[in-house]
């Protein structure tokens, strides 16, 4: 599925209305439509009658106005709130103000007026700002929507919640935190990042009767993977596949006093579908790995103070070429010689490497090496902030823009883990995930998902469909698990123990 910046609705809106010969005012009837689907339904459901709509002066307050004038030929109480200049108001959002006005429904401006509407009314209608809103609402908007967060019984906000910026998903002054948010055609890309995610509630996708065609001329870049899309991206299991058939995974993780990464990489790429694992630990920690998971092929190697250092390579370097996909980083710890080790795996390896954790770490002062070798990254805001030296706060508030503009630089795809996770190809192409919860947020989480995406690897599929695909099936993870367990006491291992479960629903 597909979601837009402001910028792209609008073109699709003008090449509907220019091309394709489409009136702007059946668009916005459409639109408005949708709206009052979701209102009515609402409100015959809770036995209201009371409703106030409450509009801005743009095309957003247009939709308001037919909402209203759905609303009360419907038979509802109805009460429009406006709170700017009502001479700027034009093209169809006039037409519809206009109609408004000849049917009579109460129009309110006065302060004390609207305030009691609002409390006396079941439902309010956020009008006011649409998807080119940016920056901080003024009065008297800001404290209309201050009033209806403190009132109003329930908020269904039109295309997005008004206050919200729809771009980048943050939130500047006040912001209409909507119990339902109606918006057109696809989901926004801002609605789906906290905080305007939250504000947002349930988000209902309205068909306006934009043309797909339109949708097409979009060089459209943005992505959300679909339970559909996920089901047909999963690697096939061929009835007379071998472990041979279903790739091996090398692990290059931990150190003496770090072996819990290990294994939860390790397990989950197994778990994941990969035909052999060889876990290739410190030559002291192999015991530990055998106990934990012994279906794993143990490659002991030597260590400088618990950690691998140069010399660690030479105990692999053979091995390697047998590898499908490379996973290095979990738990290998902070050291020059860790670094020298990493350097060394990424100049001589030939299969698909992804990169975690204290790997990241390592390649933050030579990351030209990326250029070099087919892997996909898997930092944190926090690790994201040592790769590019931006600070955490800008990272997050252009979580996109960062992941892409690195992919794009550095030839590899990046996971750029979050609160909600973004996948970019260095073509540019974002996939923004929508699985997980903060059940999730605990230590060892980030090491079972650079397990899923290796073991995805292994078994041929793309760095890119791997990456978006074991992205999601984590999140399935975590939600499952918090459906079980709730989101305050599920461990890594528990997310390790529901791949089972969520991979056999995909399958």
């Amino acid at each position: 599925m597909k979601a837009a910046l402001s910028y792209e609705m609008r073109e699709m809106d003008r090449c509907a209305i220019e091309d394709f010969g489409i009136p702007g005012i059946v668009l916005m009837e459409r639109a408005s439509l949708e709206v009052f689907n979701v209102c009515h339904k609402y409100l015959s459901e809770n036995n209201g009658k009371n409703a106030v709509v409450v509009c801005g002066t743009g095309n957003n307050g247009g939709d308001g106005f037919a909402v209203a004038r759905m609303l009360y030929m419907k038979g509802y109480n109805v009460s429009v709130v406006i709170g700017g200049d009502s001479s700027k108001i034009k093209g169809d959002a006039l037409i519809n103000y206009d109609i408004v006005k000849k049917l009579n429904i109460n129009i309110i401006t006065e302060k004390e007026k609207w305030e009691k509407a609002i409390i006396h009314s079941h439902i309010v209608v956020d009008a006011i700002f649409g998807t080119g809103f940016s920056g901080s609402p003024r009065e008297p908007y800001a404290g209309i929507i201050d009033f209806i967060n403190k009132n109003a019984k329930y908020v269904v906000s039109v295309d997005v919640p008004s206050g919200a910026d729809c771009d980048k998903g943050v939130i500047s002054g006040s912001c209409i935190k909507a119990h339902e948010t109606v918006t057109f055609v696809m989901e926004k890309v801002g609605m789906l990042f906290y905080p305007v995610k939250e504000y947002c509630g349930k988000i209902t996708i309205g068909d306006i009767g934009m043309p797909k065609e339109v949708i097409e001329k979009q060089s459209l870049k943005h992505n959300v993977l679909s339970c559909g899309e996920a089901k047909d991206m999963l690697p096939k299991r061929m009835p007379w596949g071998n472990k041979g058939t279903f790739g091996k995974v090398f692990v290059l993780a931990g150190s003496e006093n770090m072996m819990g990464a290990a294994a939860f990489s390790a397990e989950a790429a197994y778990r994941t579908g990969c035909g052999l694992v060889y876990s290739c630990v410190p030559e002291k920690s192999t015991q530990i790995m055998q106990s934990i998971l012994p279906e794993a092929v143990e490659k002991p190697l030597s260590t400088k103070n618990g950690m691998f250092y140069l010399e660690s390579y030479k105990d692999i370097e053979k091995d390697l070429d047998k590898a499908k996909a490379i996973l290095i980083g979990p738990g290998l710890g902070r050291s020059t010689g860790v670094n020298e080790f990493v350097y060394s795996v990424l100049e001589n390896a030939k299969a698909p490497i992804v990169i975690d954790a204290d790997g990241l770490i390592a390649v933050a002062d030579n990351k030209d090496l990326l250029k070099n070798v087919n892997a996909v990254i898997t930092p944190h805001i926090g690790e994201m902030s040592v790769l590019t030296g931006k600070e955490i706060k800008d990272i997050k508030e252009n979580i996109i823009d960062t992941a892409v503009e690195f992919a794009k630089e550095y030839e590899v795809f990046v996971v750029l883990k979050d609160a909600v996770t973004v996948v970019a190809s260095p073509k540019g192409n974002v996939y923004i995930n929508q699985t997980g919860n903060n059940a999730m947020s605990k230590g060892g989480s980030g090491d079972v998902l650079a397990g899923i995406i290796t073991g995805l690897i292994s078994q041929g599929m793309d760095l890119y469909s791997a990456s978006v695909l074991g992205v999601y099936i984590h999140g399935l993870c975590g939600d499952y698990t918090a459906e079980i367990m709730g989101h305050y006491s599920p461990l890594a291992r528990d997310l390790i123990n529901a791949l089972s479960c969520v991979l056999k629903e995909l399958e």
